[in-house]
């Protein structure tokens, strides 16, 4: 599956999708999100029966890209995550 960018499409309200999010210009974290869009407001939140959270939180960061999901097991690492793990544990 490939990159979304937010600038082409966004996914719909509700959708659970994979969000590339960003800061100070390089992506940091892949996270499983839920999109919600009021008017033009838009949010990305963590799906709170996924990472088994109390109340819903907000994704902080910039998600300039997303991938949509069927089934979150079937989610494979993106490569860029796996070399920055590598580096991390050097």
């Amino acid at each position: 599956m490939n990159w979304i960018s937010v600038d082409e499409k966004l996914p719909e309200n509700g959708d659970l999708v994979l969000v590339a999010a960003w800061e100070f210009g390089f992506p940091t974290a892949y996270i499983l999100a839920r999109f919600h869009q009021l008017k033009n407001n838009v949010t990305w939140m963590l799906d709170r029966n996924l990472y088994n959270l109390e109340r819903p939180y907000y994704i902080g960061q910039i998600v300039k890209y997303w991938q949509p999901i069927t089934d979150p097991q079937e989610i494979k690492k993106p490569k860029q995550l796996e070399i920055i793990e590598q580096e991390v544990r050097k």
